[in-house]
């Protein structure tokens, strides 16, 4: 994955860095409390409360989410949305 992005994700990049700035991280980091509290695009709503898309949104599996962790999440969705065509919403049968 790493920081590709796509046109429509390198769009909302200020919009996440914005976000997780609000999250007031410490260290770099925010938990995944302050994850799932992150207020979210319309046009790329997760559930970030997913047991599996919180493990492998946290790349060092500390628990804790850095910005690139979330920059690497919204590069999945792009990805995934090209390869199956798909809108966010609908996305989660693809990803179960």
């Amino acid at each position: 994955m790493g920081a590709a992005f796509s046109n429509e994700a390198s769009n909302i990049r200020p919009y996440i860095v914005d976000e997780f700035l609000k999250a007031h991280p410490v260290d770099g980091k925010i938990t995944a409390r302050q994850l799932i509290e992150l207020k979210q695009l319309d046009s790329m709503r997760v559930d970030m409360g997913h047991l599996c898309l919180l493990w492998c949104c946290d790349t060092d599996k500390d628990g804790l989410y850095t910005l690139s962790d979330l920059f690497n999440v919204a590069a999945f969705f792009t990805e995934a949305q090209s390869l199956f065509n798909v809108k966010t919403e609908a996305m989660a049968p693809y990803l179960q």
